[in-house]
């Protein structure tokens, strides 16, 4: 058996929080990217306590699920965007880089954020920004990108070192 009954029963309720964060992104425009990147720290948690193949495995059926629910399906591909970095963190930091030094790590980082954000932004600029714009926006949107990315990864990593610790005391009662 892949996975313990407790660990699937906790990915599973994991995973209804993630679909209706999705779901709030959706509806509370106003906020999208903020439960966007939250229904993405419930991919991270996934990881954390299941490992790489099991968050692989939340991550793909969250991605899935989410088509079917959400109400704006376009949405669904900055999550899958959010998700991907993501995955990609956790299995360089837990199985490739894990004694490299930080400066690697971050350029292997920004190589893969702009491998999905550079054609995400040239392909689609209305998702990001409701219309077309000129070339001097882009360059601005990609500056900004790179700027947000990197606050994205330190709040992720802060949550995940600090926060999850102390929250999964209180979840993961064993």
């Amino acid at each position: 058996m892949l996975l313990k009954p407790r660990s699937m029963a906790f990915l599973g309720l994991n995973l209804a929080l993630c679909q209706v964060l999705i779901i709030l992104a959706s509806v509370l425009d106003f906020s999208s990217l903020t439960f966007m990147v939250l229904a993405n720290c419930c991919v991270g948690i996934a990881f954390a306590e299941t490992g790489l193949k099991a968050g692989t495995a939340f991550f793909a059926a969250s991605c899935i699920l989410g088509v079917f629910l959400s109400p704006n399906k376009l949405y669904m591909l900055t999550y899958a965007a959010i998700g991907a970095y993501i995955s990609f963190k956790e299995w360089m930091e837990q199985r490739v880089l894990l004694n490299k030094p930080s400066a690697l790590l971050w350029a292997v980082k920004l190589v893969f954020f702009n491998a999905l954000y550079i054609p995400l932004l040239l392909l689609f600029p209305e998702l990001i920004f409701g219309r077309q714009v000129s070339t001097l926006m882009l360059l601005a949107a990609w500056g900004g990108g790179q700027l947000l990315m990197v606050l994205c990864d330190f709040a992720y990593s802060y949550f995940m070192r600090y926060h999850w610790k102390r929250l999964r005391k209180l979840v993961m009662k064993e």
